[in-house]
């Protein structure tokens, strides 16, 4: 996978589900950008495992701190447009182009309502291209999924 970087064929490394030992040596042949891994009050698994002290000694959970600027940057496009940013991110990756399907997860009906309500948001061409501009701003640091 570190050779399709250096190629330029990837952008960033990531692992789902993994031990503390993979990260350690996925790491060290490679930086990896984004871990999933599934962390709640019911699952905290993690805390005991190991992966949260590795992936904390690695420098990846430094990266949240950096990436709420584009969260921020996105809450108040969307506020402006009398949308949710959720549904501004959904609307964003439809206008991509017909050949993108968002699948957001969801746990609750209230949040797969308002994902549903992406679909009758509208952007238009100069939207698009302001959110760009947002994007292309901000240097995204890998990102931390807990």
């Amino acid at each position: 996978m570190a050779e399709l970087v250096k190629e330029g064929k990837v952008r960033y490394l990531g692992l789902s589900e993994c031990s503390a030992a993979t990260l350690h040596r996925a790491y060290a042949i490679h930086p990896i950008a984004a871990l999933q891994i599934e962390y709640s009050p019911w699952s905290l698994d993690i805390e005991e495992n190991g992966i949260l002290e590795t992936a904390r000694e690695l420098g990846n959970a430094e990266n949240f701190p950096k990436n709420l600027e584009l969260v921020r940057r996105f809450e108040e496009f969307a506020k402006a447009k009398g949308v949710t940013s959720s549904q501004l991110v959904l609307a964003w990756v439809l206008g991509q182009g017909q050949d993108f399907i968002p699948i957001p997860g969801t746990k609750r009906i209230k949040y797969l309502e308002e994902n549903v309500g992406a679909a009758n948001v509208t952007l238009s061409e100069h939207e698009l291209k302001e959110i760009r501009k947002i994007i292309d701003s901000i240097e995204v640091h890998g990102i931390y999924e807990i």
